[in-house]
């Protein structure tokens, strides 16, 4: 399995989570729940932003530059993500909780289709199949 097929796989995932999150709040169901909703939600939204970053970012920033690409900008969603998921876990208010996911259900859901439209076909184009396989054995043997 090539890396980016495993990212894939996760934004499934989340976006699932992330669906049936939106579905409580939208419906006004309680804040509690909502809150550990987003906490089963936070820790393997981290662990996949930190993959990333650790291991597929590096070999394309190699090869793309740090300065205005599209990891640049990843890396600053990743950034803004975290402060999200971390408000939405410290027992916020109703209002609060529901104004600050309706901020990350969106950022988060554009960065999941710029990962699959554009920065996941760039890494196969640049990086290869085989750097791609590499790379996910990597997050298997760190298991």
């Amino acid at each position: 399995m090539r890396i980016i097929d495993r990212f894939t796989q996760e934004h499934q995932q989340f976006v699932g989570e992330l669906d049936r999150l939106k579905a409580h709040v939208d419906a006004g169901g309680d804040v509690a729940s909502a809150i550990a909703a987003a906490r089963a939600l936070a820790t393997p939204l981290l662990k996949h932003a930190e993959n990333e970053e650790a291991l597929l970012f590096p070999d394309l920033i190699e090869r793309l530059g740090h300065t205005s690409s599209p990891v640049t900008v990843l890396q600053e969603e990743h950034v803004i993500i975290h402060g999200q998921v971390d408000r939405l876990t410290a027992e916020p208010t109703a209002a609060d909780f529901a104004k600050v996911f309706a901020a990350f259900d969106r950022i988060l859901r554009e960065h999941i289709v710029k990962e699959e439209e554009i920065v996941f076909p760039m890494s196969a184009s640049l990086l290869g199949d085989a750097r791609l396989q590499e790379m996910d054995q990597e997050i298997t043997a760190a298991v």
